[in-house]
């Protein structure tokens, strides 16, 4: 796989570690064809898929989320930050947001305040929670925020398609976290 680890003083006291791991984007031939019975396509007819903007700024899990939506059928858009977002979410009409809670410039929470209350053709779509944090502290609050479900890391495709065409199937439904989260 290749890669650096180094140890270094710290001047503050103990030591700082540093990881630097090599990251490729897969080759179409990791991805295999999956049976019929087994596809990450969401029901056809129930809905049309539209174009999704998904607000990440983890690079091996920006890879796993935009390559699952793009073989349900999906158009992606990727921000890695929330200032890469804007530059999206206020001009371009999206069917549903997915954000990283813990982006590096701005929390998911603030993305989402922001799109709620500025006027524009996404004030009004699903958002969805992006998190490893899955916590009962972590889950209210997004419930709060106004979040319509949590994509829980490490990301499982199947399980993330799922939940999306679950809640664009049920379009404003109040049960939508009981019936996905």
């Amino acid at each position: 796989m290749g890669g650096e680890i180094s140890l270094a003083d710290n001047p503050d006291g103990g030591s700082i570690f540093t990881v630097d791991l090599p990251v490729q984007k897969a080759g179409p031939r990791l991805v295999a064809s999956p049976a019929p019975e087994k596809t990450l396509r969401p029901q056809m007819g129930k809905f049309e898929l539209g174009r999704i903007l998904v607000i990440e700024d983890h690079a091996a899990s920006a890879l796993v989320i935009t390559e699952a939506l793009r073989a349900a059928g999906w158009e992606v858009d990727h921000a890695a930050n929330a200032a890469a977002a804007r530059e999206y979410m206020f001009d371009v009409g999206y069917q549903a947001i997915l954000t990283d809670i813990h982006l590096p410039d701005e929390s998911g929470d603030m993305i989402l305040s922001t799109l709620r209350t500025t006027p524009g053709p996404n004030s009004e779509i699903p958002v969805l929670a992006v998190t490893a944090d899955l916590t009962d502290t972590r889950r209210t609050a997004c419930k709060a925020a106004g979040f319509v479900a949590m994509i829980e890391k490490p990301i499982r495709p199947r399980t993330m398609v799922a939940t999306l065409a679950d809640i664009l199937m049920m379009g404003d439904s109040p049960d939508a976290w009981a019936r996905v989260g």
